[in-house]
């Protein structure tokens, strides 16, 4: 399982971001940027890198109200 999450929050007490979870990444340039956040080593320190077990509850529907505004999940092959 691959996810990529994204946010730009003024500071830590925002409840804002994205989630982007069974997503295929798929490129068409030859050159590929990566921002400053690419290697842990450039991150910032207040950044905490979870676990599976850690992440798993945040992977759920209910977790962001999904049911009321998100479409229905798509069939993910195993």
């Amino acid at each position: 399982m691959a996810i990529i999450t994204a946010h730009a929050r003024e500071s830590s007490s925002e409840d804002t971001g994205f989630s982007f979870v069974h997503g295929r990444i798929t490129r068409t340039a030859k050159d590929v940027f990566l921002g400053k956040g690419a290697t842990p080593a450039t991150r910032e320190k207040f950044v905490k890198q979870l676990s599976d077990a850690e992440a798993e509850p945040f992977l759920v529907l209910y977790y962001v109200e999904g049911t009321k505004w998100l479409l229905p999940p798509p069939t993910v092959p195993n």
